[in-house]
């Protein structure tokens, strides 16, 4: 997802080039995409852990991902709608460069992938 240059007014967002942006902004880039009509359509959220998580192919590497189910897969870390529970300024993001998941400082930049509920 990239949101442009962050001015808010959805003149600039597009999908596409992926950007990293901090947690804040990976929750909200989905509010962005359906007040657009991304795709059309309005049902857009980010990703859970859970989501990413199946998306792992360990056959791959750097990205960790079937990239012709996936194709452009920035390899790096993204961020998941699932919150660390045992700490409330880190939320759950998961590496595509090796596959695995780590809790981080919700201030941290990472990719985000916005997905929708079939």
């Amino acid at each position: 997802w990239n949101d442009g240059d962050n001015s808010d007014d959805g003149s600039d967002d597009s999908c596409g080039t992926a950007l990293t942006m901090p947690y804040s902004r990976a929750l909200t880039a989905s509010t962005t995409a359906n007040e657009q009509q991304q795709q059309e359509y309005t049902d857009w959220r980010l990703a859970s852990l859970q989501e990413l998580q199946s998306l792992v192919e360990s056959a791959c590497f750097a990205p960790s991902i079937n990239l012709n189910t996936f194709p452009d897969t920035v390899s790096g870390f993204y961020w998941t709608s699932s919150e660390d529970d045992d700490t409330a300024d880190n939320a759950w993001h998961l590496s595509f460069i090796l596959g695995f998941e780590v809790s981080g400082a919700k201030n941290f930049y990472y990719y985000a992938r916005l997905v929708r509920t079939p």
